[in-house]
């Protein structure tokens, strides 16, 4: 409504791709994107939530471990999620010069043609789409250094409770251990990690 009520200064001022942009990527990740990742994140939550509190009730001592590697866990995604924000507006501000070239040429492909300008035009695209390339690449990059570091969490929290059913040699502590092992609970993390950039991005 803001959009359609401003005045032609705005139009004239704004590139094309970018008002396309908003209309097309974002309204589609708000309208789309949005209620799934929201509903995968607070689903995932409540199994990591309910995984900590079955193996702290087996083994109340391992909530000293799992405070410890929280606190670790809570300073990786605070500065991941700073950074990787500026890396998705970036990429969606490189995405604009984009979807501005691409609508320029189709309208104008017959002045194109005419003055044989293919060249120019593709090298412009090749340009522009190589920037928003790196800035994907730079988001996917990102990605995976913190994937890297939650599965060290992960893997020290493992090899903590299997410290504690080799010390203890308790069966509750086994159970515990079975329980923390489980890939689908292994996984959580990594799948909240995937999950919040994007939702982060969406709100």
């Amino acid at each position: 409504r803001t959009v359609l009520r401003s005045p032609m200064s705005f139009f004239e001022s704004s590139p094309t791709g970018r008002i396309l942009n908003r209309f097309s990527k974002d309204l589609d990740e708000i309208d789309t994107q949005l209620p799934f990742y929201s509903n995968a994140s607070l689903q995932n939550i409540c199994l990591i939530i309910l995984t900590i509190f079955f193996v702290a009730f087996v083994f109340p001592i391992l909530l000293i471990a799992i405070a410890v590697l929280g606190m670790v866990f809570l300073v990786i995604i605070t500065f991941f999620n700073r950074t990787v924000r500026e890396v998705k507006r970036l990429e969606s501000i490189s995405r604009s010069p984009l979807v501005s070239h691409l609508g320029a040429s189709v309208q104008g492909l017959a002045t194109v043609h005419a003055f044989k300008k293919n060249d120019e035009y593709r090298r412009i695209f090749q340009r522009t789409f190589d920037q928003t390339t790196v800035c994907y690449q730079a988001f996917q990059s990102s990605m995976r250094w913190l994937g890297f570091r939650l599965d060290v969490v992960t893997m020290v929290l493992l090899g903590l409770t299997a410290l504690m059913v080799v010390l203890t040699r308790g069966a509750a502590c086994l159970s515990s251990w079975r329980q923390c092992a489980r890939p689908g609970h292994c996984a959580r993390l990594q799948e909240k990690r995937r999950i919040s950039p994007h939702l982060s991005e969406d709100v």
